[in-house]
C-alpha cells in the first residue's frame, strides 16, 4: 500500500470525520504512524493493518487537541467530547502496546528465532562419579561427550 493508496483507506473509514482534515493532516498522521512502526510502501497484511490504525489514532488526537481550548465547564457536551476522544485514544494507545508485546518478532523485522540468545554451554563433561571426561586421550576436547 502506498501513501496515496493508505490516504483514500483512512477516508472511507473514518466516514464523515474525513471531511474535518485536509491532505496534510492526513500526510502528518502517517509521516507519525510510519515512525512508530513501518515505512511506505508496505505489501504486508500485518503491517498495512498497523500502519492504518496508528494513522487513524493521530487523526483522533488532532481532533482532540482540537476541542481542548473549547471545554468549557458550563459546556458538557464539548467537554464529554475531549473525554471521549482521550477515551478512545487511550485505548487505541493500550492495544498497540499489547501488539508489540505479543507480536515482537513482526515489530522488530526479524525471525522470531533470532530475538532470543542461544546458548552455549561450558563444554564440561563429568561421569556419575564426578570424573572429567572433557578431554580425550590426546588432549582434545571431545564435543560430543557420552555420559
Amino acid at each position: 500500500m502506498t501513501e496515496a493508496g493508505l490516504i483514500i483507506a483512512l477516508k472511507s473509514e473514518i466516514k464523515s470525520l474525513s471531511s474535518k482534515f485536509d491532505d496534510a493532516d492526513y500526510e502528518s498522521a502517517i509521516d507519525d504512524a510510519e515512525r512508530e512502526t513501518w515505512s511506505l510502501p508496505q505489501t504486508d497484511d500485518f503491517k498495512v493493518l498497523w500502519l492504518k490504525k496508528r494513522s487513524k489514532r493521530h487523526l483522533f488526537s488532532f481532533l482532540m487537541h482540537e476541542s481542548a481550548d473549547t471545554v468549557d465547564a458550563k459546556v458538557y457536551k464539548l467537554g464529554s467530547k475531549f473525554k471521549h476522544w482521550q477515551s478512545l485514544i487511550k485505548d487505541m494507545d493500550k492495544e498497540f502496546v499489547e501488539a508489540l508485546a505479543d507480536n515482537p518478532d513482526k515489530f522488530a523485522n526479524v525471525d522470531a528465532y533470532k530475538l532470543f540468545g542461544t546458548q552455549v554451554n561450558a563444554g564440561f563433561a563429568t561421569d556419575f562419579l564426578g570424573r572429567d571426561l572433557t578431554y580425550g586421550e590426546d588432549n582434545e576436547v571431545i564435543h560430543t561427550p557420552e555420559d
